[in-house]
């Protein structure tokens, strides 16, 4: 019969076993890829992987709160960012070759505020692309060869301050494209190749204070385009085709001083 001393001396083995698989499990969430930068804080992990030569997303630790995977060869994303890293603040993935955004790719990025995909190969925003980013504040896609963005790819993006979609193939902005963006602060459609904007496309854009439709292909603006952006202070309209412009608008927007 097994004494009681021995027992507990037996199950405070396995106690400590437990511990030992624990903080080894721990070690390997936490582990950073030998190329790249890593350090820790209260925060998480702050993680640069920048220039690296990657061709894919290798485990990052789980509590990794700042993300940059610029200037790398990755073509494919394979990995959904939050459901491994739910610390993530901020993502930059620019600079590589990316096609597509795979669904559920941001899922349950509650906490993401800034996702840079600059310069990549995207050719159209999905629906929901962006869709569970409600804290996002900075969002930049300029840079690729987008020629089609859902109507609502942009709808649950309630915090959004700037937008860049510049560098783009854009021709057409749907009328609600950016329905609920009342926090947007800047947008910038420069350099693409947008002939028409309907006059209801910055509808609700009660925030804005700079606008970039520079070197496009817009031949008109209606008057009610810009009658919807009270608190517009830059304007950027040059290099465009843009044959008359009336001036009616321009005296009812008293904070627009560049232009």
């Amino acid at each position: 019969m097994v004494s009681e001393n021995s027992y507990s001396i037996k199950m405070k083995n396995r106690s400590l076993f437990f511990i030992v698989l624990v903080v080894c499990a721990k070690l390997v969430n936490t582990s950073c890829p030998s190329t790249c930068s890593c350090s820790n804080s209260t925060l998480g992990f702050y993680v640069n992987c920048y220039y690296k030569s990657f061709e894919r997303i290798p485990d990052l630790p789980n509590d990794t709160y700042h993300l940059n995977f610029g200037y790398n060869r990755i073509h494919d994303i394979d990995v959904k960012f939050c459901e491994k890293m739910p610390l993530l603040q901020t993502i930059y993935i620019n600079n590589n070759l990316i096609e597509e955004i795979p669904n559920e790719t941001f899922t349950d990025c509650h906490q993401l505020i800034t996702l840079d995909i600059d310069d990549n190969k995207l050719k159209s925003i999905a629906k929901m692309d962006f869709s569970s980013l409600r804290q996002l504040r900075t969002l930049d896609l300029s840079g690729n060869a987008i020629e089609y963005m859902h109507p609502e790819a942009f709808r649950n993006l309630t915090s959004l301050e700037i937008l860049d979609l510049s560098n783009n193939a854009i021709e057409y902005i749907h009328p609600e494209a950016f329905l609920n963006l009342t926090s947007l602060e800047n947008l910038d459609l420069s350099s693409n190749a947008i002939e028409f904007i309907h006059p209801e496309a910055f509808h609700n854009l009660t925030s804005l204070e700079k606008l970039d439709l520079g070197s496009n292909k817009i031949h008109i603006i209606d008057e009610n385009t810009l009658r919807q952006l009270p608190n517009l202070r830059y304007l950027y309209i040059g290099n465009n085709n843009i044959s008359s412009i009336n001036s009616i608008p321009f005296q009812e927007m008293p904070n627009l001083y560049h232009m």
